[in-house]
């Protein structure tokens, strides 16, 4: 079971009670944040990055984590509470336990409300007060999971950890197994059973999200950043860039210039 010196909950960015019309559909294919989203009034269907569609009626709430692909669809409208924010676990990696949905009680879905006002009450130390909050609150629901979801997986950590260092050159699934001392179909299952998503692109999601800071810092062409983060040429990585983002890297840059 997860306790409070497992995780942290850091910056808090946005915690807001939203009401939508008729025919409402969100797309998202890279979270920005972590964050949840909890179903208030309406009713409708959650499907996740791997096309699974789930039923999403009042008092279920999704936990997500940052870069993660959803589409949530309320037909007849609804309202609901959505968040974002930076939370940290020690020791292994939120992709293995995110994302999750799960059915609340009323005295949870009340949690949820009260942190809501808290945070937009501004009143002095709101703020901290919706970190305690939360803190607490995401303790209560992680325990909720399954006993399997809080045990990550050892080689698939130690892979993941290579692959965040060397995100910038190409070794092979191959390479790293060996460096893993697993087989390389062992750790494609592994990895893909911890962090819903394959090795190689896992990688790409790195790559991108570096590659959004060089944009932005100004002081790179785009053929540099993408020798950088290791394409074999700008066509590759415009591709891939649009692909992620949906908009292209120079039309990205002339966003943030």
């Amino acid at each position: 079971m997860i306790s409070y010196n497992d995780f942290f909950i850091g910056r808090i960015y946005t915690v807001v009670k939203k009401t939508e019309k008729e025919c409402f559909q969100f797309e998202n294919s890279s979270r920005e944040w972590d964050g949840f989203v909890l179903l208030i009034d309406g009713e409708g269907t959650f499907i996740d990055n791997e096309g699974n569609t789930y039923p999403y009626v009042p008092g279920d709430v999704i936990l997500l984590g940052r870069g993660y692909h959803y589409h949530i669809n309320l037909p007849q409208g609804g309202t609901y509470i959505t968040s974002a924010f930076d939370i940290h676990f020690d020791g292994f990696e939120k992709g293995y336990i995110f994302p999750q949905l799960l059915h609340l009680n009323s005295e949870m879905v009340e949690q949820f409300r009260v942190i809501e006002k808290t945070f937009f009450s501004h009143e002095e130390n709101s703020i901290i007060q919706s970190r305690i909050l939360l803190t607490n609150l995401y303790v209560e629901l992680l325990s909720m999971l399954e006993p399997s979801a809080n045990l990550p997986n050892k080689e698939a950590i130690a892979a993941e950890k290579i692959v965040r260092r060397t995100f910038r050159e190409n070794l092979s699934v191959e390479n790293i197994a060996k460096q893993c001392n697993i087989s390389t179909s062992y750790l494609r299952a592994c990895f893909l059973r911890t962090y819903g998503m394959s090795l190689t692109r896992y990688r790409e999601k790195l790559r991108i999200e570096e590659a959004e800071i060089l944009i932005r810092s100004g002081f790179f062409k785009l053929n540099e950043i993408a020798e950088q983060l290791g394409y074999c040429d700008i066509f590759h990585f415009t591709k891939n860039f649009t692909k992620a983002k949906g908009i292209s890297p120079s039309r990205y840059r002339e966003m943030y210039q």
